[in-house]
């Protein structure tokens, strides 16, 4: 057995037992009548969750940047500061 309570400031309640029906009343809650129909539910407001942030992009290291600038890896010794130097250069 349903029993259906209202609440001005909680809305309304199906309380299932006589305890729960007596506590409600306690409470605060006031008996209604029992709907014609099944209760429907308000939507539910759709929250849209945060963008993520843009993962930045990876900056090229100078042996990368040799090889764009020259079509072909750096000697295997020559310094970083050389390579640096060779693509700056104009």
């Amino acid at each position: 057995m349903a029993i259906y309570l209202v609440h001005p400031g909680h809305g309304t309640h199906i309380a299932y037992t006589s305890q729960e029906v007596a506590d409600c009343l306690a409470n605060g809650w006031k008996l209604r009548d029992e709907p014609k129909s099944i209760p429907t539910l308000d939507p539910v407001p759709v929250i849209e969750a945060p963008k993520p942030t843009p993962i930045p992009e990876r900056q090229k290291t100078w042996v990368e940047k040799y090889i764009e600038k020259f079509g072909k890896e750096p000697h295997h010794r020559m310094l970083p500061a050389t390579i640096r130097a060779a693509v700056e250069e104009k």
